[in-house]
């Protein structure tokens, strides 16, 4: 499953991108331009503007998320889409949607502090915007949140 998501739903875009699911964020782009991007890409679309659903008649798959809460979001998804952590999970960049690569701590010396080079010893990185990522604490709370939503 692929998806992409209007300006209405940049939060939910992130945590699906956890999850591992390929998530465009179509920030710029209006509603007939989102539609053409998903029959292109066959992606899904998830929005929260009740217009999308109006367009019947072409071949688009639309959910039109009804909730506010995010984890309400996700368990909407769970129930509607079957949506689950995949294989993938944290190897997409929570803030592009580019695949991320595992590499060493040699690749990223200059790239993060010292301090997190001494006391992690496992990185991931994105060639698409130049982030480092690490599992930091709050990476606590996101697998908190989805063991909640997706063991339950």
């Amino acid at each position: 499953m692929k998806f992409i998501v209007d300006e209405t739903l940049g939060k939910l875009a992130k945590w699906i991108r956890f999850l591992g699911y390929d998530t465009e964020s179509c920030f710029q782009l209006d509603n007939p331009e989102i539609m053409i991007k998903a029959m292109d890409e066959n992606r899904i679309i998830l929005t929260r503007e009740t217009d999308f659903s109006q367009n019947k008649n072409l071949n688009l798959q639309v959910v039109i998320i009804e909730f506010d809460n995010l984890k309400e979001q996700l368990l909407q998804l769970k129930k509607q889409l079957g949506v689950t952590v995949t294989p993938e999970q944290f190897m997409r960049c929570s803030i592009c949607n580019s695949e991320l690569k595992v590499v060493d701590r040699a690749f990223i010396t200059g790239k993060v502090p010292p301090y997190i080079i001494k006391t992690k010893s496992k990185f991931k990185y994105c060639s698409t915007c130049n982030k480092v990522f690490w599992e930091g604490t709050h990476l606590n709370g996101i697998k908190k949140l989805i063991k909640e939503v997706f063991d339950a």
